[in-house]
């Protein structure tokens, strides 16, 4: 293997660890420096995530429910959600995705059926809800829609 493709292969490894992102293999999660792991699915906790020293959750994310099956999936940052959390039923099938930004809905949530189908759309700004809201049946048709500003219902059918 050449210099610079040994080189390049050794970055791509030191930022994904430097990154904090959760390694493949369940609970396994590479902590921001300056934090340590803390909790696990056994844990008071019920989850794994990393921590300062004080105590503020900063790092990875990972929740589980009491037979502790993964639940979601996320960031936080001093304390709070931050980006994109995931989240799972018992059966390991994904139920939604929210976006957060320092602990408030901010853009995207939505929730599915079992079958995968999307149950429900909302789109948040700073923790308000905005633009448009909908619901879904489990075939996918649209059952309601409310369009919404300055959290406030302007509209719906």
């Amino acid at each position: 293997m050449s210099l610079a493709r040994n080189f390049r292969r050794n970055l791509a490894a030191a930022a994904l660890l430097a990154s904090g992102l959760a390694l493949a293999g369940g609970d396994s999660i590479v902590c921001p420096a300056g934090t340590k792991k803390v909790g696990g699915p056994d844990s008071g906790l019920m989850a794994t995530t990393c921590a300062k020293p004080d105590g503020t959750m900063h790092g990875p994310y990972l929740a589980y429910d009491a037979e502790g099956r993964l639940t979601a999936r996320g960031r936080v940052v001093n304390g709070f959600r931050d980006g994109t959390f995931t989240f799972y039923d018992a059966r390991g099938n994904k139920t939604g995705e929210t976006q957060f930004t320092r602990g408030n809905y901010d853009g995207k949530r939505v929730e599915y059926f079992a079958n995968g189908q999307v149950r429900r759309e909302e789109s948040y700004v700073k923790g308000n809800r905005e633009g448009t809201f909908r619901t879904f049946s489990e075939d996918g048709k649209l059952m309601s829609q409310a369009e919404f500003k300055g959290d406030r219902q302007v509209a719906s059918r």
